[in-house]
């Protein structure tokens, strides 16, 4: 007999047997933009008129160090191009070496316009950290040692940077009027039955994204900082790598959620993922505060504060690939805490953290992600990966016959 929490959140009407089937819904209300903090609206106009020392600290190192590293590009792949046979019948190191040719060429057109981001004041300790891991020559990094670009300056206070880059980044987000437009949650792509790779097999996650928005009209905005995104995924593990209290803990989840125990051989656990794009050095907390707010207003939180670290392994980032502009906080909920997300009248996942904001001054922001649709996705992706489970079993019961 089913239990009335899993009853609570039973599929409805409106849901297939996967993201194709969900119909179309009403859009969230705009969720008014956090990172001002405890910070009034006349607050934030008087901090956008008192500009600081360093008004144009740039957080572009890792993006002006790639730019750059593609200078002289194009000539380098002219001269490979004309090294090669222009003859219809290539062998296969011609025709791979065509392909790594064009790779290039999309990866330069892709970065090289980021020159133009490369002005402004930049923090020389962060310069020399990349710069020593950086191959070959780089004139964003021969700065170091020798003349500045025009229109660069390097800095060596880093109070006086993140105050500066505070107001200059953070404080934007509230100048253009940005707002943060909540996306239902909803499954990844179900890859189906993968005997060979049952750890990828039926859907790894569940994800729902906050994008940055014009408050006035929903516009999307340039560039999108200060996006943020909650998923939670699904740990897979062969079940004879795993002790017994690892294996009890699944099926308890399994028990309490609806959860897929297992995809073929490998025992799953669920990780709730938060991340956001921010720059990591305007942190200044070790990690963020996870809870679920219920619709009575009582907050649950998530276990201790989970430390901020790199983006875990095999879980989706949904915004840029550059380390030093994203910020991620990852923990297994317990049964009972993967409870709370899914019940009925739980509202918002949300992560509290402390930063520098906008004015100078360290004030703990709050984001906030609806839990709309949490429930249909769960119950879709575990309906995915039941299926997954059936047909990866009865392919290797064949096998083994």
């Amino acid at each position: 007999m089913k239990s009335k929490f899993l009853a609570a959140i039973a599929l409805p009407a409106v849901l297939a047997s996967g993201p194709a089937g969900v119909h179309a819904q009403p859009a969230l209300p705009l969720t008014p933009s956090p990172w001002g903090g405890s910070m009034s609206a006349a607050e934030q106009e008087a901090s956008a008129a008192k500009r600081p020392a360093f008004a144009d600290a740039n957080w572009n190192h890792e993006v002006c160090v790639t730019a750059y590293s593609f200078e002289g590009v194009a000539d380098d792949i002219a001269e490979r191009k004309a090294a090669l046979q222009t003859t219809h019948k290539l062998n296969m190191a011609e025709f791979e070496e065509r392909r790594r040719l064009a790779a290039l060429e999309r990866q330069a057109a892709q970065h090289l316009p980021n020159i133009a981001k490369c002005k402004g004041q930049f923090y020389r300790p962060a310069l020399e950290r990349l710069c020593d891991r950086t191959r070959g020559d780089n004139r964003f990094c021969a700065q170091l040692s020798g003349p500045l670009l025009p229109g660069v300056e390097l800095v060596t206070d880093k109070a006086g940077f993140v105050r500066g880059l505070a107001w200059n980044k953070v404080g934007d987000i509230y100048s253009r009027g940005a707002a943060f437009a909540p996306a239902r949650w909803r499954p990844a792509d179900n890859r189906g039955p993968v005997p060979a790779g049952p750890s990828v097999s039926g859907i790894t996650y569940v994800a729902a994204t906050n994008e940055a928005v014009k408050a006035t009209d929903g516009r999307p905005l340039e560039h999108g900082i200060g996006q943020w995104a909650f998923s939670v995924e699904m740990l897979r593990q062969k079940r004879e790598d795993l002790d017994a209290a690892t294996i009890r803990q699944a099926r308890k989840l399994a028990k309490r959620t609806g959860m897929t125990e297992a995809v073929g051989r490998y025992v799953q656990r669920p990780r709730l993922h938060f991340q956001a794009y921010m720059f990591d050095i305007l942190l200044e907390s070790e990690g963020a505060t996870l809870a679920v707010e219920m619709r009575d207003g009582s907050r649950r939180t998530l276990g201790a504060p989970v430390r901020f670290h790199a983006v875990p392994e095999n879980a989706p980032a949904f915004y840029t690939s550059f380390a030093s502009y994203r910020i991620h906080a990852a923990m297994r909920p317990t049964a009972k805490e993967m409870g709370w997300i899914l019940h009925p009248k739980a509202d918002f996942l949300t992560a509290s953290f402390a930063m520098r904001l906008e004015d100078g001054r360290i004030g703990t922001v709050t984001l906030r992600t609806p839990l709309a649709g949490i429930a249909e996705a769960w119950q879709a992706m575990n309906a995915a990966n039941r299926d997954a489970h059936r047909r990866i079993e009865r392919v290797e019961a064949a096998v083994g016959s």
